[in-house]
């Protein structure tokens, strides 16, 4: 795998992804508060999965142009999740996982 593209794309892909979510966090303040974080969330998500399904056709420029994707398509996926959290953590809290859950059912 080139290291050097992938840094590159990686720094692209994030850059994309911010902008993205900044737009869909700008046009979410015209509805309630508590929906501000669920369309930034959709936005991640159609995102990530748009350059999910991108990949068959990214591999194939490359190899069009005599080069190797160097990842695989798992691969691939896992580097796009990990951009598209490292990005919405900035816009969303996400917890940490906790399997400690204490339940306050007053009744």
């Amino acid at each position: 795998m080139n290291e050097a593209f992938w840094d590159y794309f990686k720094g692209q892909t994030e850059t994309s992804l911010r902008s993205v979510l900044l737009k869909a966090y700008q046009d979410a303040q015209d509805l309630p508060e508590m929906m501000h974080g669920l369309m930034v969330m959709q936005a991640a998500g159609s995102f990530c999965q748009n350059f999910k399904d991108n990949y068959p056709n990214l591999k194939a420029e490359m190899e069009k142009s005599n080069q190797s994707i160097g990842i695989t398509a798992q691969e691939f996926n896992a580097v796009v999740d990990e951009i598209t959290s490292k990005v919405l953590g900035e816009f969303v809290d996400i917890p940490a996982a906790d399997n400690s859950v204490d339940y306050d059912l007053d009744y």
